[in-house]
């Protein structure tokens, strides 16, 4: 998997896991010194106890995970670039952002979940991470169009990408979807 470097969009792009490379991240886990990028570019931190069945396989039969799929994966990975994107197209600066951040006027809900600052090194680093906890994401991909939605325009391309990314974890993270929500062709 190439991690560090060039964007990467496609899934051709992407090298899936299966048995073999599991067991040898799992296995360098235990070199001090591959253990960091092994638990950061993989997401593993050690092999799974359902690995003592012969009929299970974490490479195989796992299934969809929001949180580490949508909340630390796409969700930050959009907000991210998007960001970086605006900042470059200097309609915003990352002082500005972090004011907002900073000053914005959390929720009950939302307040233990408050987004932490943005730093440059978070900004120019190539990992595409925000460094947030998924809650920290969750509630800055909420109230990102109420901090600095009247500040892109509405026809930006980036923009109307990380919307429609949203209104896709409307649907993922429903309870129970309505008949009302459902659109019939």
């Amino acid at each position: 998997m190439k991690f560090y470097g060039s964007l990467l969009f496609y899934a051709h792009q992407f090298q899936p896991r299966n048995r073999f490379t599991h067991k040898y991240h799992v296995e360098a886990l235990s070199v001090p010194s591959s253990r960091s990028l092994i638990e950061t570019a993989y997401g593993l931190h050690s092999d799974s106890f359902l690995h003592q069945s012969q009929y299970f396989h974490v490479t195989q039969e796992l299934v969809p995970d929001i949180m580490h799929d949508v909340l630390e994966g796409c969700l930050p990975y959009e907000m991210k670039e998007m960001l970086k994107y605006f900042i470059d197209q200097k309609l915003l600066t990352l002082s500005d952002l972090n004011d907002l951040i900073r000053s914005f006027p959390y929720g009950k809900s939302d307040v233990k979940n408050k987004p932490a600052l943005i730093t440059l090194k978070t900004q120019k680093s190539s990992d595409h991470l925000l460094k947030q906890t998924a809650s920290q994401c969750w509630c800055l991909g909420r109230l990102l169009h109420l901090m600095i939605g009247h500040i892109i325009p509405v026809d930006n391309d980036h923009w109307i990408n990380f919307c429609l990314l949203l209104t896709n974890m409307d649907y993922l993270l429903y309870v129970q979807i309505c008949s009302a929500a459902i659109i019939l062709k």
